[in-house]
């Protein structure tokens, strides 16, 4: 059996694992903002900060045997392999540093209060949070996409956008965020 075949297989298995993970803690955002009660709202926090120590394992796996598969097959240096690397990245970070604190914020509120206050459901019901949390689907699926199509730079530029405007317009979408044209206006 070839190395780069093993190491294909490692690379996919932990692709699945982070596709899993992140759609799980995604999964955990929706039900924190369903929570009826502060113990609710922790066990769900609980939940995602155990999803999330599994995405820490798994995402330098991730990395690590995507740069050597890029480094024995392709190039470092390919627009899709840096994308795709800064794009993991991203979500790594993002996760942890955005929602997991925005979440346990909303925790500490709410135990502090007894209950989940109007304030609490405004930190959980951020519309910020929902295109950011769109935008994560699909730079998730965009992932994928740059992962198996290997495309020019072109193709992985032309990706990018299209993740950042479906990400844009399906929260949109789903959260009803409309401009209203007369606050905008300049007044006459």
């Amino acid at each position: 059996m070839h190395l780069y075949s093993i190491i294909l297989f490692i690379h996919v298995l932990a692709a699945m694992g982070v596709a899993a993970a992140i759609s799980l803690l995604i999964y955990g955002e929706v039900m924190a903002q369903k929570a009826q009660s502060p113990a609710e709202l922790r066990s769900v926090a609980e939940k995602e900060a155990r999803t999330a120590s599994a995405l820490k394992a798994l995402v330098p796996v991730l990395a690590l045997t995507g740069l050597y598969m890029a480094w024995a097959a392709w190039s470092l240096l390919a627009p899709w392999v840096i994308l795709a690397l800064a794009t993991l990245a991203y979500l790594a970070i993002s996760g942890p540093l955005l929602f997991g604190r925005r979440t346990q914020r909303a925790v500490d509120a709410a135990t502090a209060a007894g209950s989940i206050t109007p304030a609490v459901r405004d930190m959980l019901d951020n519309p910020m949070f929902t295109v950011l949390k769109d935008t994560r689907i699909a730079l998730l699926v965009m992932l994928i996409y740059l992962m198996t199509v290997k495309p020019g730079l072109v193709g992985t530029l032309a990706a990018l956008a299209a993740a950042l405007v479906l990400g844009a317009v399906s929260a949109r979408m789903r959260t009803g965020m409309r401009i209203d044209s007369a606050s905008v206006a300049p007044e006459s």
